[in-house]
């Protein structure tokens, strides 16, 4: 009967204990969704910079190209089918280049958003939001960034078939 006497009923797991137990590697995983915002920082500015530097070398030479080899071919003509298709071709690059440098932006943490929304959470709670959310900010994110990588090739295929264009206005001038 001794061991009864001493005997205490359990306290039952509160929620957040339930947590901690059931998924107990959210603070590892909070400190790697924290980093995956920095992490697409680095991508979106390593993406943005290359369309930047193309589309200052595109514009540079679109402007600069046609007055160079008309001054050195003058048989060339500003009406020729060549040298419009080409400006269509160099604008159309210019104009992906200009709209993804304004469209959409990077998504990152809103403190105002923290402020209003988390705040009422326990810790284990906030973490495992944060978490969420950046995952799917994450994903968002990497299909901006993919979708600026993807359309600077496209740009800088259309630069090179906007070059063509010129050097078939040049070739159909000196015929």
């Amino acid at each position: 009967m001794a061991i009864l006497d001493n005997w205490k009923p359990i306290s039952p797991l509160t929620e957040d204990e339930k947590n901690k137990r059931d998924y107990p590697s959210v603070d590892l995983a909070y400190d790697l969704a924290v980093q995956s915002y920095d992490s697409a920082h680095k991508r979106w500015e390593a993406a943005d910079t290359r369309l930047q530097t193309l589309l200052t070398f595109t514009v540079t030479v679109e402007l600069a190209l046609p007055p160079l080899l008309h001054t050195n071919v003058p048989q060339t003509r500003f009406r020729s089918a060549w040298f419009i298709f080409a400006v269509v071709v160099y604008v159309l690059s210019t104009g992906i280049g200009v709209f993804l440098r304004f469209w959409k932006g990077l998504i990152l943490l809103n403190p105002k958003h923290i402020y209003n929304k988390y705040l009422g959470y326990s810790e284990w709670e906030f973490k495992k939001n944060i978490i969420f959310w950046a995952g799917e900010d994450y994903e968002a994110n990497h299909k901006m960034i993919n979708l600026k990588v993807k359309s600077t090739i496209v740009m800088l295929i259309l630069f090179l078939v906007g070059d063509l264009l010129l050097i078939s206005w040049v070739i159909d001038a000196l015929k």
